[in-house]
């Protein structure tokens, strides 16, 4: 990370060679989108949701140590499919 950008929230995209213009054009469509809705929030709002998903989903970085298969379990690693 960059000195001085502790406070800064980064989205990493992985594609594939195969990606496409129409797959680039709707994955620019749903950020902008996404970002929308998250600036016109209200603060009780996010911290509301904030609050929920604490307690209600487990961290998605944990290793799913009982799933033998999965490259998570394996090597602590995830990864995504466009």
């Amino acid at each position: 990370m960059a000195p001085h950008a502790n406070d800064m929230k980064l989205l990493r995209v992985v594609i594939r060679e195969d990606f496409t213009h129409e797959r680039c054009n709707n994955l620019i469509r749903d950020i902008a989108a996404t970002v929308d809705l998250l600036q016109n929030l209200s603060k009780s709002t996010i911290d509301q949701l904030a609050a929920s998903s604490k307690h209600s989903r487990p961290h998605r970085n944990e290793p799913k140590t009982h799933e033998k298969h999965s490259l998570q379990a394996k090597h602590g690693k995830t990864h995504a499919i466009c």
